[in-house]
């Protein structure tokens, strides 16, 4: 590990996904890596990367909610929830598809943001009421509103309330509520572990699992911290999920050789946990 150059203090949220990162430090939001769709809040014509962290400038420094996606990062200013980078498929959410490096403000919020995640091409939010709203990319309904075509305004997911944690992947997400932990989105290699393997537009109620306190959504799989213990499942081809067989899981697999976890991550190819210890162990694809 190597400390982030030209940070001020005290940071106290980071996020990374794909090729950059942000951070809200001292008083504002920071930003580097990749710059070809404006994520770094630069013009990417004059400026295509950057190896040293950028201030966010078109931002107050009351931000308090920071998420960043596979080309899109998105910040909460007290009320306000504004979005910049790539919009393909409309996850900056200001109902266009037009790529901006200057922050836009996503509209048709139905309540104030609490929680943010994204994945590559689509944003979810946790409400404060505990409703879930998600926008952009949603070919494989990872959007959980029953459809399966992108949507450029953020959109209720259907049956699903109560939600305190939300995590989403490369085509799905999750939330935990008090019902426990549902998925959807896609489901190829068994992602969303309700041991079908089928694409779902909706929400599904993870098999086993009960007292679930952390989620992590990777590229095709996901983990949780339940049951007192470490759950992952999907793919594995590079022994993510860590039953150490190389095979898919369509339901939840049991993490018997960790000590107790606290929380859980999941990247492309990879896991982490970080345990009761403070000590964090990883697995998985390890070639970069």
């Amino acid at each position: 590990p190597a400390a982030v150059v030209d940070l001020p203090l005290p940071v106290t949220a980071w996020a990374s996904h794909a090729d950059s990162s942000c951070a809200l430090a001292g008083v504002g939001v920071f930003c580097w890596g990749d710059n070809t769709y404006g994520q770094l809040g630069r013009d990417p014509q004059l400026i295509s990367s950057n190896a040293r962290p950028l201030p966010i400038s078109a931002l107050q420094p009351d931000v308090t909610l920071l998420t960043v996606g596979g080309r899109q990062v998105c910040a909460l200013q007290q009320s306000r929830l504004y979005c910049w980078g790539a919009n393909f498929s409309g996850q900056l959410g200001d109902g266009t598809t037009d790529h901006s490096y200057l922050p836009v403000r996503v509209s048709a919020l139905a309540a104030r943001p609490t929680a943010l995640a994204s994945g590559t091409a689509h944003v979810c939010a946790v409400t404060v009421v505990g409703g879930v709203l998600c926008w952009g990319w949603n070919g494989y309904g990872e959007l959980g509103d029953g459809r399966d075509s992108f949507i450029m305004t953020p959109q209720e997911v259907r049956r699903l309330a109560g939600v305190t944690q939300l995590a989403t992947g490369f085509e799905h997400s999750c939330g935990i509520s008090a019902a426990g932990l549902h998925c959807w989105g896609g489901n190829y290699a068994g992602q969303l572990g309700d041991g079908s393997g089928k694409n779902r537009s909706t929400p599904q109620s993870v098999a086993h699992l009960a007292t679930v306190t952390a989620v992590a959504a990777g590229y095709y799989h996901s983990c949780a911290v339940a049951n007192g213990g470490a759950w992952c499942w999907g793919a594995n081809d590079a022994g993510q999920i860590g039953n150490g067989t190389g095979e898919a899981a369509y339901s939840p697999v049991a993490l018997r050789t960790l000590p107790p976890v606290t929380t859980v991550g999941a990247g492309r190819h990879h896991s982490c946990a970080r345990t009761d210890a403070g000590e964090c162990w990883c697995w998985g694809g390890n070639s970069l």
